[in-house]
């Protein structure tokens, strides 16, 4: 009688073992196909967001051409000027506060921007800075935080042949991932015959048009470069911006003197892995509240300074006359103190350096014989007019150059280009780029010298 019984334990036993150990190889089978890559992926890809945006159809650029497909144009009812809306590229999230690296081009002259995550969320974005000679920009997040962000690595110690990952959004169709080796470091890359940069990262993960702005990555999911371009002569050669100059670029886009118009009196500098108070403005907040030069600075507002341009961003919300707390160490001991924000000192006005600045308008375009050109941004700066002898003379600058940068900063207006004037001051001079006739020039102006 208890055969059946004993039988059927058995049975049952057997097929638990069975399904226990189908359950086992379908884990270790999933074990298997978790690659870094995937890992690095599942990492990185909530930072990393396609972009989109309404501009002038006409509107092209000019230094990577081909990179995305020509945009569908439609017409504003409102004003009869053509737009278009395009999926541009991709962008990825260096800081939780929703701050977003790309590439200058993938937003040039962009109306309105919005962001989508890849998990659909959509977020609108403003332009904080950019540097189209880097062709580097850095976008906000309009709507608060905190978001997901990607790990920055170090793009001073790679090896060739260790494997890259590209993300990005490629012909619009969404997030992807594409795989390589790290091909070459410091490539040269040239356009109509003129080096246009010496460091590229060369890689031979695909980057389609619409991967421009997104991050190069490696196999444990650092970031170590934004894609940029590819050369058609031939395939699996991409290049990227090595993050180390990414870096660089971006925390110089987010000093607060600019991005915010104040000021705290002291200039931040990185040491190894610390941050501390460099050049102390005499009688400034920062001096007044008894911090020195060398001191090491811990937090601002109890967000930790883990590097300068956490520190500026952390100082991005702050206006004139609000209460900072800031906690720094000197000789092992920390302290914190409660500094005011000032606003900048403006030095300069519209007459400067021996010439007078303008934001330009199609009147003021007309006075000048200046051309309105597609693709500038309005009301940016133009001289107006040009003293003899002075130090804008001397470099070259004439009436109705129009004003695009200043050392590695953009400038959307004169009071942009005055801040960044200013900005610059303390290195006595500042490559000043101008657009004259469908021609860029350069030169650099003596700061020290102020003429008018």
């Amino acid at each position: 009688m208890s055969m059946p019984i004993i039988t059927s334990v058995v049975t049952a036993l057997f097929l638990l073992l069975a399904a226990t150990g189908a359950s086992a190889q379908s884990k270790a089978q999933e074990f298997e196909r978790r690659t870094p890559v995937v890992v690095a992926v599942e990492r990185v890809g909530p930072a990393v967001v396609n972009i989109q945006c309404q501009r002038r159809a006409a509107v092209t650029h000019s230094m990577f051409p081909g990179l995305y497909a020509a945009p569908q144009a439609e017409r504003d009812p409102k004003t009869g000027e053509m737009y278009a809306n395009t999926e541009l590229g991709a962008g990825v999230v260096v800081h939780s506060d929703g701050l977003i690296v790309t590439n200058e081009h993938v937003i040039h002259s962009a109306d309105r921007l919005q962001v989508t995550f890849h998990d659909g969320t959509k977020r609108t974005a403003t332009l904080l800075n950019s540097n189209s000679n880097g062709d580097l920009a850095i976008l906000r997040i309009n709507e608060p935080g905190p978001y997901a962000c990607a790990e920055l690595g170090d793009s001073d110690h790679l090896m060739i042949g260790e494997t890259t990952i590209a993300l990005g959004n490629p012909f619009g169709i969404g997030s992807s991932a594409t795989t390589g080796i790290l091909s070459a470091c410091n490539r040269q890359v040239e356009f109509q015959g003129k080096p246009v940069f010496t460091d590229f990262l060369q890689t031979s993960a695909d980057i389609n048009p619409g991967n421009s702005g997104g991050p190069l990555l490696d196999i444990n999911g650092r970031v170590i470069g934004i894609n940029t371009a590819i050369d058609k002569r031939g395939q699996g050669i991409s290049y990227a911006i090595p993050i180390n100059r990414v870096k660089e670029t971006m925390t110089e886009m987010v000093v607060p003197e600019l991005a915010a118009g104040i000021s705290i009196g002291l200039d931040a500098v990185a040491n190894g892995t610390s941050v501390e108070a460099g050049t102390i403005t005499a009688a400034g907040p920062a001096a007044n509240a008894g911090i020195r030069t060398g001191d090491r600075i811990l937090s601002l507002d109890a967000h930790k300074v883990s590097s300068v341009f956490a520190l500026y961003v952390a100082l991005l919300g702050h206006r004139e006359g609000d209460s900072i707390n800031l906690e720094f160490s000197r000789e092992g001991k920390s302290r914190t103190v409660t500094i005011k924000a000032v606003a900048v000192d403006r030095q300069f006005g519209t007459k400067m350096f021996g010439m007078e600045v303008a934001d330009l308008s199609p009147t003021l375009a007309r006075h000048l014989g200046a051309v309105l050109q597609a693709g500038l941004p309005a009301g940016v700066p133009v001289v107006v007019s040009v003293e003899a002898n002075g130090a804008a003379e001397r470099i070259g600058l004439k009436k109705g150059d129009i004003l695009l940068a200043v050392g590695r900063l953009d400038v959307r207006s004169t009071a942009n280009f005055v801040s960044a004037l200013e900005r610059y001051q303390r290195n006595g001079g500042a490559t000043v780029r101008v657009l004259r006739s469908g021609k860029l020039l350069e030169g650099t102006l003596n700061l020290n010298q102020r003429d008018g």
